[in-house]
């Protein structure tokens, strides 16, 4: 077999150094094959599906898919319908679009090889039928064949190297999306279906028997839904050296996991810009992979009655309470209503309430409170003594002022809070 400088084979034999019968036969096979283009695009798709599952949240990858099969087929007729020499050295750009588009759903090198090398399979298998019927005799079929052999050969794996190189920087500059075509996967296990965990992982390529830290994100910017979930996404996986699990549950909401082998330490994901963010706890197995996003869930519904801004992360462990207390919202309101009903009717500014939340921030702490508030210490002073007047309390750290305190601005929205975006009450 002769070898070009590169190493890769070369192409057989000329078309001008075949019998007259064998190059009337490739002829006649590559004209056949282009009247039967349709027929033989569904063969060769089909069986790259089949080596390469494709669930039906991944239209686009079949998409793309299609357009490489076709162009391939194309310029293969070509080939073997002119001089049998393959003169591109460089991918198509259909092939280009195909890996890139399998690095963004989270697809190894693995199934772009396989992917290939079954099309290789088919379109020599295909071609093959076709120079059969075209060879007069076997002497003929023979020589034709091992000429346009090295053609195929030479056309997918002269471009290979390329393409897995194209696979990688993708993979590198574009966070992967690994389970944004697999939302009913993921909708099952989050509805405790009772799932295959081995199976359900192989799919997701997610380990689920392992530990997990879920994010839950409201993205509020403009963004395309591409760019928004690449932002949330990069920022998980920046923060915790973890390939993430994503998908969106919503036009502006969307659910990550990161995977532990072990149980890690504290998980601490910068804020995000333009959406607010909030944790779940780390836990494990299939149960702890819906806990977790349950309280990420939990801690997201609470920032943003909390009126917390874009670019702010809320830990679930931090607002456990909270959200519990929270998560009858009648009768938080109620109970705000009795214990601070006094206090909202003369705090027309929401100037003692905020007081209240910045004190307990700073485990009262009146210096740092007026610091933060640009108020005199006098006047934080002040302004404890009338919310204890108003609500009856004994002392600042009754539990029920607390916890009104801590509930008001969910429940009260004509509460101005520090928590709020913008606030600045004093």
């Amino acid at each position: 077999m002769q070898r070009t400088n590169g190493g890769l084979p070369a192409t057989g034999r000329a078309m001008s150094e075949l019998s007259p019968d064998a190059r009337a036969a490739i002829r006649d096979a590559a004209r056949a094959m282009a009247s039967r283009l349709d027929e033989i695009h569904g063969a060769v798709v089909a069986a790259t599906l089949e080596r390469v599952p494709v669930d039906a949240d991944g239209s686009h990858l079949v998409t793309s898919l299609s357009d490489m099969v076709t162009a391939n087929l194309m310029a293969f007729i070509a080939t073997v319908g002119g001089r049998l020499e393959v003169t591109a050295h460089e991918p198509l750009p259909e092939e280009r679009k195909w890996a890139a588009n399998l690095a963004r759903a989270g697809r190894e090198p693995s199934d772009l090889l396989a992917a290939h090398r079954t099309i290789q399979a088919e379109l020599e298998a295909q071609w093959r039928r076709g120079l059969r019927d075209q060879a007069s005799d076997l002497e003929t079929f023979a020589d034709a064949d091992a000429a346009t052999a090295q053609v195929l050969f030479q056309m997918v794996d002269r471009v290979l190297p390329e393409l897995m190189a194209h696979h990688a920087a993708t993979s590198a500059s574009d966070p992967p999306v690994i389970a944004l075509r697999r939302g009913s996967t993921i909708r099952s296990l989050l509805a405790g279906h009772d799932v295959d965990v081995a199976e359900a992982s192989a799919r997701l390529h997610y380990e689920l028997d392992r530990w997990h830290v879920a994010l839950a994100a409201r993205v509020t910017d403009d963004a395309t839904a591409e760019e928004q979930l690449e932002r949330v996404v990069g920022a998980v996986r920046a923060a915790t050296g973890r390939r993430p699990l994503a998908t969106r549950a919503g036009s502006d909401v969307i659910h990550v996991w990161a995977g532990f082998d072990g149980e890690p330490e504290r998980v601490a994901i910068p804020p995000v810009a333009g959406a607010v963010v909030a944790l779940g706890r780390a836990a494990r197995g299939l149960d702890g992979f819906r806990r977790s996003r349950h309280e990420a869930v939990r801690a997201l519904d609470l920032a943003i009655d909390l009126g917390r801004a874009p670019g702010t992360v809320t830990d679930y462990a931090e607002v456990e309470v909270l959200s519990l207390l929270y998560a009858d919202r009648p009768q938080a309101r109620r109970f705000v209503d009795e214990v601070l009903g006094p206090l909202i009717e003369a705090d027309a500014t929401g100037a003692l309430v905020t007081t209240m939340e910045v004190l307990y921030d700073e485990h009262l702490n009146s210096a740092r409170a007026a610091e933060r508030l640009g108020v005199h210490r006098n006047t934080i002073t002040y302004r404890l003594r009338k919310v204890l007047e108003l609500t009856g309390a004994s002392h600042p750290l009754t539990l029920r002022l607390r916890v009104a305190v801590a509930l008001a601005p969910a429940v009260l929205s004509g509460v101005p809070s520090p928590l709020r975006r913008g606030s600045t009450d004093r």
